[in-house]
């Protein structure tokens, strides 16, 4: 069950229970989870017969925060849509020239921080843009920080089908993650995928995805950021050796090498299991 319900545990005594967890957000960040929307969580890690991990870091985030669990554990890491190798065309409404943030802004993903770094070398690119793929509207506070470092018209928050996704990375300048934690950090593999060059804040699993094909920022520090930002916009030689690396590295992230990872872990609980 995707929240850990207490219903699964009650209403099958005696089956043998394998369980994924995906990551620690809901105990990293409570001010940002709805209170008891994770349920039996805990219950779940300490009675399944085994357990499946996204990323050796959510792993360890596990172990550090529960203990040991005292059953088999397994790493089957994500895999990426084919789609994403085939890049694709621009997308309609976008700048010509941009670095792109995916995904939901606030708190621990630190929108705020790139967009400050960003702040901190437009001057330099006068014909460089922030795009803010996904989430909901800009919000008033957002839009005054944005008013307030100057960037109005510089910063734009679209939104694009499926489709047209892979498009969005594979024609962007940089991909930047600046989030202090991932379970897995699905974004950077689909960014690699389609070409595009990552910066990402070196954390939680990013660096276990992105390897040495991203180029990566301690958490959360704006100058460091600006600094790479700056740095690699400027390189042309290094953007085309991490769009080659990335998607190479991102070549080896499989659906079917997941899909075998996990089937493996199932037969293993079966087996341990049968004795």
């Amino acid at each position: 069950h995707t929240f850990y319900h207490p219903r699964f545990l009650r209403d099958f005594p005696g089956a043998l229970k394998v369980s994924t967890m995906h990551d620690m957000i809901p105990e990293k960040f409570p001010d940002l989870v709805p209170a008891g929307v994770h349920m039996a969580k805990e219950r779940y890690y300490r009675e399944s017969d085994l357990i499946l991990f996204p990323s050796q870091s959510a792993e360890r985030d596990f172990v550090d925060w529960y203990g040991d669990p005292g059953v088999p554990t397994v790493v089957a890491h994500h895999g990426v849509e084919r789609s994403f190798f085939e890049g694709g065309s621009p997308v309609a409404g976008f700048p010509s020239h941009y670095v792109l943030f995916v995904g939901r802004r606030g708190g621990y993903k630190d929108f705020d921080v790139l967009l400050t770094a960003f702040a901190a070398i437009a001057s330099g690119y006068p014909d460089l843009s922030l795009v803010a793929l996904g989430g909901d509207d800009f919000t008033d506070a957002e839009r005054a920080s944005i008013t307030s470092l100057n960037l109005t018209g510089r910063v734009i928050q679209q939104t694009v089908t499926d489709r047209e996704l892979p498009g969005a990375y594979a024609n962007a300048r940089l991909f930047v993650m600046p989030s202090r934690y991932e379970g897995f950090g699905l974004p950077v593999l689909e960014s690699m995928a389609a070409g595009a060059p990552v910066v990402a804040a070196d954390t939680s699993s990013l660096p276990e995805v992105g390897g040495h094909a991203a180029v990566y920022f301690p958490p959360g520090d704006v100058d460091v950021l600006s600094d790479r930002l700056a740095a690699l916009l400027g390189d042309d030689t290094q953007l085309s050796a991490l769009r080659e690396q990335g998607t190479a590295r991102a070549a080896t992230f499989t659906w079917r090498r997941q899909a075998e990872a996990t089937a493996a872990a199932y037969h293993l609980a079966r087996e341990i299991a049968n004795g």
